[in-house]
């Protein structure tokens, strides 16, 4: 399945022109199917702040969401709270050989707009493990 196509967020995009230099915060929440997010998902909320400077933009945030998982080892249907925050800097294109934001996910962008939904469905499928656990004590299926 084509996730780009099945998006149909809006609520994550930046106008460069409009965007002033001081910190703008933001509390955004979003349905996860409008992410292309596919699974039991509550919706998204992500809380955070962005500001220009220069051609720079930081964005800074915090998303909490809730997920139905099945459990790795017992079979187990449950629900799991999740956070995860993030930094995000985009450059403009021409600046793509710079090397100073090690600590932040640095992004390009080019044209006026900046979507960061894109990374907002990366950060929910990052923070799901890859083999959830019901409980950490879970025995697994008892036979």
């Amino acid at each position: 399945m084509n996730m780009a196509n099945t998006m149909k967020s809006t609520l994550f995009k930046i106008s460069i022109r409009e965007l002033e230099t001081k910190k703008t915060s933001f509390d955004i929440t979003e349905n996860a199917k409008n992410l292309g997010i596919e699974g039991k998902f509550s919706s998204i909320n992500v809380k955070g702040s962005f500001q220009i400077k220069g051609r720079k933009v930081f964005i800074f945030g915090r998303m909490i969401f809730d997920a139905e998982l099945l459990c790795s080892r017992c079979g187990t249907l449950f629900e799991a709270n999740y956070t995860h925050s993030f930094k995000l800097v985009f450059l403009p294109e021409d600046k793509r050989k710079l090397d100073e934001f090690e600590d932040a996910d640095v992004f390009y962008y080019g044209g006026e707009i900046i979507d960061f939904a894109d990374h907002i469905r990366d950060f929910v499928y990052l923070s799901i493990p890859i083999k959830p656990l019901c409980s950490v004590d879970c025995k697994g299926i008892e036979y």
